[in-house]
C-alpha cells in the first residue's frame, strides 16, 4: 500500500484494578480497506506491539490477496463477443 490516510490509536485500562492496558488500532488504508487490530497486556508498549503486529498480518493478508487476485485476472484469456 502506497499510503494510509488515517490511524487511530486509542490506549485505554480495562476493568478496575486488574491492570491492564487495551490498545485499539484502526488504519483506513483505501476507499475499501479498514484495517483494525485490539489487543490487552499488561504493558502499554507490548499492547501496542501485539495489536500492531496483528494489524501488519491483516495488511500482509490483504495485499496478498489483492496480488493473487490481479495475476489470476491477467491470465484469463479474454474472449471476443462476436
Amino acid at each position: 500500500f502506497n499510503h494510509a490516510t488515517d490511524a487511530v490509536v486509542t490506549f485505554s485500562r480495562v476493568g478496575h484494578g486488574h491492570g491492564l492496558i487495551r490498545t485499539h488500532i484502526s488504519i483506513h488504508v483505501s476507499k475499501s480497506i479498514q484495517v483494525m487490530a485490539d489487543a490487552e497486556e499488561g504493558d502499554a508498549y507490548l499492547s501496542f506491539d501485539v495489536a500492531l503486529a496483528k494489524a501488519a498480518k491483516q495488511m500482509r493478508r490483504y495485499k496478498k490477496r489483492l496480488r493473487d487476485h490481479k495475476e489470476r485476472m491477467e491470465r484469463v484469456p479474454v474472449t471476443q463477443a462476436r
